[in-house]
């Protein structure tokens, strides 16, 4: 935990799948905001990691909270329709994927092993 990052595996158990909170950075639209992030280990970290923030609607993936005093922020029933996992962003899928150029396969960009967990986080939180 680090400067209001938090995660942990999911509630599932698996050490290869974490369930992380992601604060809004200072001085943006998303400060003072708590953002869920999934992030699955699968190949990492040979491979990078796959990153993306759960949907709103449906089954929650989200089982359990890290912090009791996070405020996830959620956009109206409207605006979620229109983006899958509640808001919009230039490097954010509808699916919720996460478009980070360092989280592509070597061969087509600029993936690299020694890429720390805490690192692509951060990089996740500048976008």
């Amino acid at each position: 935990r680090d400067a209001g990052f938090n995660s942990g595996p999911m509630a599932d158990g698996s050490m290869r799948r974490l369930l992380c909170q992601i604060p809004g950075p200072p001085g943006t639209d998303w400060a003072g905001g708590c953002f869920p992030l999934l992030v699955d280990l699968g190949g990492y970290p040979t491979k990078p990691p796959d990153c993306h923030f759960p949907a709103r609607e449906g089954p929650s993936l989200l089982q359990r909270p890290l912090t009791k005093s996070a405020k996830v922020l959620a956009l109206p029933t409207a605006q979620r329709d229109c983006h899958g996992n509640g808001f919009m962003h230039n490097n954010v899928y509808p699916s919720g994927k996460v478009c980070l150029s360092t989280l592509t396969p070597v061969h087509e960009s600029g993936w690299h092993p020694s890429f720390t967990v805490a690192e692509i986080l951060l990089s996740v939180q500048r976008l």
